[in-house]
């Protein structure tokens, strides 16, 4: 199967859910060779499993090895998190999947606005810098790349809605 984008891609866990919760994780598989995320991200979805199981294959896909585990190693990556951590802003899931994309010049996915904003401004790559929503890129660029169908992309976004996902 062909992949979508060349470079890698860190996912933060709101677009992970998203998907997890309504059973098409898979489909992110058709982005990049490479998917990853820390272990920041890993224990958000270890706190989430109890109200939401269907996140645990998060978990079954990183067991497999279908996503990876990165974390940030540069002195001034740390430094960057500690910062942004104090400003209270954004999470370690955010934090730590932003500076790595930033670390290993991948490109940073997550459904978080403020997040996409700080990490623009840290010259991190960003999947769309105007939608701030990566799962509904994500959908367009299945979409656009015939992976899935406008029918079935209609059926996700009626799914993600029953998850009070806004559109």
């Amino acid at each position: 199967m062909a992949k979508i984008y060349k470079r890698k891609l860190i996912f933060d866990n709101a677009v992970f859910s998203n998907f997890s919760r309504i059973n098409k994780l898979e489909l992110i598989y058709h982005l990049s060779s490479h998917i990853i995320t820390t272990k920041e991200v890993v224990e958000e979805v270890k706190r989430g499993l109890n109200r939401r199981p269907a996140l645990q294959s998060i978990i079954d896909a990183i067991d497999q090895e279908l996503i990876a585990l990165g974390g940030i190693e540069q002195l001034e990556n740390i430094s960057t998190a500690a910062g942004l951590l104090r400003r209270g802003q954004l999470g370690m899931g955010e934090i730590s999947t932003m500076l790595l994309a930033l670390e290993i010049d991948g490109i940073f996915i997550t459904d978080d606005e403020r997040a996409t904003k700080t990490a623009i401004e840290l010259g991190v790559d960003t999947l769309d810098a105007e939608e701030f929503r990566d799962t509904v890129t994500i959908l367009n660029v299945l979409k656009k790349n015939k992976v899935i169908s406008e029918q079935e992309r209609k059926e996700i976004v009626e799914l993600l809605k029953g998850q009070n996902f806004i559109i």
